[in-house]
């Protein structure tokens, strides 16, 4: 980051398929679909306690948008973990799901 002259902080944001949820959430069953997700988050918090010490750069971790306490659990496994940022869909209702406005 130095070399390029970056000096603020920069999010690692998955690709909009991914944040979207369409790889895993369509990997084809709910099982292999979390399995999708904690690889992902693993792969991308990885370096997060290294990255720290530059502070500039953001992992943002997936959630198992299907499910809730699965959401949740991620969340928190990866909180653990040092990580501090959640992606997932704007509009999870286009992918079959409850919308955010719902109280599901």
């Amino acid at each position: 980051m130095d070399l390029n002259g970056v000096q603020a902080q920069s999010v690692l944001s998955p690709t909009t398929r991914v944040s979207a949820a369409r790889s895993s959430f369509g990997a084809g069953t709910r099982s292999l679909s979390k399995l999708c997700v904690e690889a992902y988050n693993d792969w991308n918090g990885r370096g997060v306690v290294r990255r720290q010490r530059a502070g500039r750069l953001i992992p943002l971790c997936l959630v198992p948008l299907w499910d809730v306490e699965l959401a949740v659990a991620e969340v928190r496994r990866n909180a653990a973990r040092g990580v501090r940022a959640v992606a997932f869909s704007e509009l999870p209702a286009y992918l079959g799901l409850p919308s955010l406005h719902s109280r599901y």
